[in-house]
């Protein structure tokens, strides 16, 4: 009984404290004018990237009530968001991620932070691409035609070997982000949408775009970024030697797996931002890594990634929460069966055509795995924080946060609060019903419980 009264009195303690951030300004969780990506956040353009100034404010009041918190666990990694805002605190972090790329961003975001050494192995790297005379290109992507021109491919192979002529695995790391960065800008995919698009004949025929110097001005603006991290790191004294002091380990794999959790001591706290759906009708975070990954070699990232994760554009995909469709109206009874609000949604979809139902039904059959295995990272009476969107499917909107909400409380959660967040910006394809829904966030905050 004391613990629960304890729990309690925390839970409303933190409830007092975010709800005092909106009493003075309704919009406080959106960040409208303080939503820059300072330092290691600016690393790389990653696809529906997590506002770091509100991931680093929740931390920090969670922290406030519970002095028990010393490692975060983020589910899905991303583009590493959490992380930074993690080791910025000195705690330990826990995060897995099915995408190459991100695992890759992530790594590279938790260091080590060899300033210097980068600056001077830079100078190498530099002079071995604009030294190379060699015009062949090696892509292992039959169809590289298709999105660079013959002059860009040559540089980027130029690129690559120049890279992996480095002998440090994280030497190769840092210059892997920053060339996937210039694969994004240099391609002939249009840089306005996380989608492929090609860009219209004319303007390929007409542009011209300079791999080798656009690749520089990314590596100066990244080891700029990485001096800025490494010295909030130094002043609170938490690296030593140029390497982060407390533990960070990033998996690649699928989050649902049991062998993520093996070896791994329970999580004290979950910050996290999952896909809002499936990612090939939402935000098709494989394909806009599909390009970049061309380039890179997949050993420096995990020497078991196949690559058939590359087979074609959207190879991740489909490996992806809800990409795979087969079977998911039988298989999420049980999943409906915990959750009234997913069970309401799928009954009134049942008059639209068949996909649509198959859609939501797969996302949350694998979500519903995901979660399975989440909770069991966690410690008992653990917070939670999970910044989700709605999208819509046949013009009806999705309540994630409610569907969500239901299947935690099913597995012990607790409910704590609901926070609601305007974003201030989207990139999307286009106007569509996704882009129309996806104005607005909610944060629920839920906490395991002791079952």
């Amino acid at each position: 009984m004391l613990m629960l009264t304890k729990t309690a009195k925390a839970d409303s303690e933190l409830v007092k404290r975010l709800l005092k951030c909106t009493v003075a300004d309704p919009e406080y969780w959106s960040f409208r004018r303080n939503a820059v990506r300072e330092h290691s956040h600016g690393m790389f353009q990653y696809p529906a990237m997590m506002v770091p100034q509100m991931q680093s404010r929740l931390i920090g009041e969670i922290m406030a009530v519970d002095g028990c918190v010393h490692c975060v666990y983020d589910p899905f990694v991303g583009a590493g968001t959490v992380l930074t805002e993690a080791i910025l605190r000195g705690l330990d972090f826990q995060g897995c991620d099915l995408n190459p790329l991100a695992v890759l961003v992530s790594r590279v975001k938790a260091g080590p932070f060899f300033v210097e050494a980068f600056g001077s192995r830079w100078k190498g790297v530099k002079t071995r691409a604009e030294t190379d005379r060699r015009r062949e290109v090696e892509c292992e992507y039959p169809g590289w035609r298709k999105w660079f021109t013959v002059g860009v491919a040559i540089k980027l192979t130029r690129l690559m070997r120049a890279i992996r002529s480095e002998d440090a695995l994280w030497s190769r790391r840092f210059f892997w982000v920053a060339l996937a960065e210039t694969v994004r800008l240099t391609s002939n995919s249009r840089t306005s949408t996380f989608k492929l698009h090609v860009r219209p004949a004319a303007e390929v025929a007409s542009r011209t775009v300079d791999p080798i110097a656009v690749f520089a001005a990314i590596v100066e603006r990244n080891l700029d970024r990485l001096r800025e991290n490494a010295t909030l790191l130094d002043a609170s004294d938490r690296i030593r030697r140029g390497r982060y002091e407390g533990q960070v380990q990033v998996a690649w794999g699928d989050t649902s797996t049991e062998d993520q959790r093996n070896g791994q001591a329970k999580a004290d706290l979950l910050v996290t931002s999952p896909p809002y759906g499936d990612n090939v009708t939402t935000v098709p975070y494989g394909q806009h890594a599909f390009l970049p990954l061309q380039w890179i070699d997949l050993d420096d990232i995990e020497p078991d990634i196949s690559r058939d994760f590359l087979s074609n554009t959207h190879a991740i995909d489909s490996r992806s929460l809800g990409g795979i469709r087969s079977g998911a109206l039988d298989e999420v009874e049980n999943v409906c069966q915990r959750s009234k609000s997913l069970t309401r949604l799928l009954r009134r979809l049942r008059d639209e055509p068949r996909d649509r139902a198959l859609r939501v039904a797969a996302f949350w059959r694998d979500m519903d795995k995901c979660l399975l295995t989440v909770l069991q990272r966690l410690r008992r009476n653990a917070y939670m924080v999970w910044v989700v969107g709605e999208r819509r499917v046949a013009n009806r909107i999705i309540p994630m946060h409610r569907i969500l909400a239901e299947l935690i409380e099913s597995r012990g959660g607790v409910p704590v609060t609901l926070l609601e967040r305007r974003i201030p910006s989207k990139r999307m394809a286009v106007r569509n019903d996704i882009s129309e829904t996806m104005v607005r966030e909610r944060v629920l905050i839920m906490r395991k419980g002791v079952a």
